[in-house]
């Protein structure tokens, strides 16, 4: 890969972060001796691109040449933190729909 390539793969990542275009991907790792046994999960980067889904081997060695790694970084881990989030929240709000029609007195007028 020459300058060139780097720098223009460095400008896309870069310009993709800024609007939102990286993302990632959660992949379960199995154990080899039982395949259904999942043992941990991997967050993987995906950079996509005019419908095309990059993946990050494809553009990581270039953000880590151009010292823009961390960057990337720092992106996933803030985006990550907002899936969690919404996760918290939609939960909540799951356990309080629940605990309302428990306690959800009949009406006598249906």
């Amino acid at each position: 890969m020459n300058l060139d390539e780097v720098d223009n793969i460095v400008r896309t990542a870069r310009r993709a972060m800024r609007l939102g275009r990286i993302g990632f991907s959660v992949q379960q790792v199995n154990c080899i001796h039982d395949h259904h046994e999942v043992i941990y999960y991997e967050c993987l980067a995906r950079l996509n691109l005019d419908g095309a889904v990059i993946t990050a081997g494809e553009f990581l060695p270039a953000l880590e040449a151009s010292g823009y790694a961390p960057e990337l970084d720092l992106h996933l881990e803030l985006s990550l933190r907002m899936v969690v989030e919404e996760c918290i929240r939609v939960a909540r709000m799951q356990r309080f729909i629940v605990e309302l029609l428990q306690h959800r007195k009949p009406c006598d007028a249906l």
